[in-house]
């Protein structure tokens, strides 16, 4: 006869204690299992509790962090002095692989994350790749150069050239730097709209033959939305020569050769500090998907190549004050049904922050998940565009009282062309300076290109939405002219609340780009130039969309149609309308009522009587 113990108790101090322990919960001999990791750092983790019938505690103890990570370590004693101000090192001598060093690659300008290399840590800071023109360390801004003209279609490649006379100190940089004869240059653009970036390989440097400029010739194809106008901001990237500023580094693949400027004298580093410099490496520093009732708390999750905690197909699972920091993809990914992830932190994140989903909404089921009281900031430290701090989807989900700031493009996205959303959220959060370095989108934004019409019952109550503005500065393919808002629902979007909500010093505070049976109560705006744009695009520009046998009306039926076509049908009556074809490209039926504004240049910018003919409703909006 077998006797089940009732809990086990595993203290954990080194990496051969935690892989017994991690052992121990596979044999799912106990009811409940508590593992505590002591002060240190550990190494990366596949957690193995799969066991339905009993449950873990994971969790760090003591006065200093239980830190698990995915970096591999440089050790003072490894680096060579080169110059001056360069330092470095050999990482084949040091245990690493070509496949740890990962290469530069392009991808989907909007989807993908686009990083596969290792990143360089150095006192818990993620370094820069080399590049011109350098970031401006003062104030952590980004800097551009422009192309001047280029050549779509080439044959082989995209021609992208700069002219000397409109740019002769970055054309006699290129030269004088030699970037032609560098091992593999890329550059860092957002080559088609101020909206979306990507990494193109240099093919080939060529100096016009009159010494009116350079061109930079890139894959065929490799832009993803095509070369649509001049002035396109870009940068040049993971270039040796380029190595000219604090925080740069270029690892050539070839030899394994890091060269580093760091940002503190290495003469000066202490012979204590033999964690100060550390490589991304392992890709996922702590997996633990598919686990059950199970508690992570008071952990330190740092260092992977791509995900630092990922926790996909989770159940009963409750994530309470992890620290995730200097990832390469996100910091924590997690998805399943009725998980917590609350008092957390992520910060330096190569793409998103946190991608929080769960829940299958078109069956009404699963979800159920809340995520309270965390922060996300500083991420798309890689990809800059489409990386939120936080990504949201999935059914009946909650999220409370988080901080999401410091992004180069949206503080949050979901819903929609991203996750199926509904019956979704948002109360008491606050979305800070976001979309700085882009054009044309929102700090909350949810795109309706798929499920416009069928992502119900989204809520956003007594959140703030501060500081989302355009910053671009100098030339670039739309400029500011593309706007940013607080809030964008694009695309006809529909199905919205928001009400009681704080919009202030944004360039715009909602957007409401031609959905229908959106409501927007209660809501202030302060000091913003406009507080409301309302457009009905599904009439005009978007039309194809909407029209009777567009896409839209398609999802739409088809969810009428399914084995819970009832349900969706007595929860929200306005989709059956909408499958009898009412008005499919007008925006009828928002409510924009009981809002309060101040210091705004407008309102709104849509007439009274355009509103009417839509059939919406605008009332009772007052400056205060």
């Amino acid at each position: 006869m077998l006797f089940r113990a009732s809990a086990i108790i595993f203290e954990v101090h080194n990496n051969a204690d935690l892989s017994q322990a991690n052992k121990m919960l596979a044999d799912c001999s106990s009811s409940s299992h508590t593992i505590r990791l002591h002060p240190g750092t550990y190494e990366s983790i596949v957690i193995s509790n799969l066991c339905d019938s009993s449950s873990i505690v994971f969790e760090g103890v003591g006065d200093e962090p239980s830190i698990i990570s995915g970096a591999k370590s440089i050790p003072n004693s490894a680096w060579i002095q080169e110059s001056e101000k360069l330092i470095s090192v050999n990482l084949y001598d040091y245990n690493f692989t070509a496949d740890d060093l990962g290469t530069m690659v392009t991808g989907g300008a909007v989807s993908d994350c686009q990083h596969n290399k290792t990143d360089l840590i150095f006192n818990d800071e993620i370094m820069t790749l080399a590049r011109y023109p350098n970031i401006d360390v003062e104030n952590n801004t980004w800097e551009w150069v422009n192309i001047d003209n280029g050549t779509q279609a080439n044959g082989d490649n995209t021609s992208l050239t700069i002219l000397s006379s409109t740019q002769p100190d970055l054309v006699q940089r290129i030269i004088d730097n030699d970037w032609a004869s560098e091992s593999d240059p890329w550059i860092h653009s957002y080559t088609s709209f101020d909206w979306t970036d990507e990494y193109l390989k240099i093919d080939s440097v060529a100096v016009d033959d009159t010494q009116q400029g350079i061109t930079l010739r890139v894959p065929e194809g490799s832009v993803s939305y095509g070369y649509v106008g001049d002035d396109a901001r870009f940068y040049g990237v993971n270039l040796l020569r380029e190595v000219d500023q604090i925080n740069e580094y270029h690892i050539d693949l070839t030899t394994g050769k890091l060269t580093f400027y760091p940002p503190v004298p290495f003469n000066t580093w202490k012979d204590s500090d033999i964690d100060a410099a550390s490589m991304t490496a392992d890709k996922v520093a702590m997996d633990s998907s598919n686990a059950k009732n199970a508690v992570f708390r008071n952990l330190v999750i740092t260092g992977a190549r791509e995900i630092c905690l990922n926790a996909l197909g989770v159940t009963n699972v409750t994530v309470d004050n992890v620290k995730v920091v200097n990832c390469g993809h996100d910091g924590i990914s997690i998805d399943g049904d009725n998980y917590v992830l609350i008092n957390s932190e992520t910060r330096n994140t190569g793409c998103v922050g946190v991608r929080a989903l769960g829940g299958d909404p078109a069956n009404f089921s699963g979800g159920h998940n809340r995520v309270e009281n965390n922060t996300m900031s500083r991420n798309a430290l890689w990809k800059r565009t489409y990386m939120p701090g936080l990504e949201f989807g999935g059914y009946a989900n909650e999220y409370i009282g988080n901080h999401v700031s410091d992004g180069p493009h949206n503080c949050a996205t979901g819903g929609g062309n991203t996750h199926f959303t509904v019956e979704t959220k948002f109360t008491g959060n606050t979305f800070e300076n976001c979309a700085y370095e882009a054009s044309d989108t929102g700090g909350f934004y949810s795109c309706g290109q798929s499920g416009a019409w069928t992502n119900r019952g989204n809520v956003a109550t007594l959140n703030t939405f501060s500081n989302i503005k355009c910053k671009i500065e100098g030339r670039s393919v739309q400029g500011c002219g593309g706007g940013v808002s607080g809030a964008y629902l694009d695309d006809q979007m529909s199905g919205w609340l928001f009400d009681n909500n704080t919009f202030e010093n944004c360039d715009t505070g909602v957007l409401l780009g031609g959905g229908r049976d959106n409501h927007f109560s209660n809501n202030h705006f302060s000091n913003n130039s406009l507080a409301i744009h309302f457009d009905n695009r599904g009439m005009n520009w978007e039309n194809a969309a909407c029209l009777n046998n567009g896409t839209y009306l398609a999802e739409v039926n088809e969810l009428l149609a399914g084995d819970l076509g009832s349900e969706w049908k007595e929860r929200y009556p306005e989709m059956v309308s909408l499958s009898e074809e009412d008005r499919l490209c007008t925006p009828v039926d928002n409510i924009i009522e009981n809002n309060t504004y101040t210091g705004c240049e407008n309102f709104m910018d849509a007439s009274d009587d355009d509103i009417n003919s839509w059939g919406s409703t605008v009332v009772n909006n007052n400056e205060i």
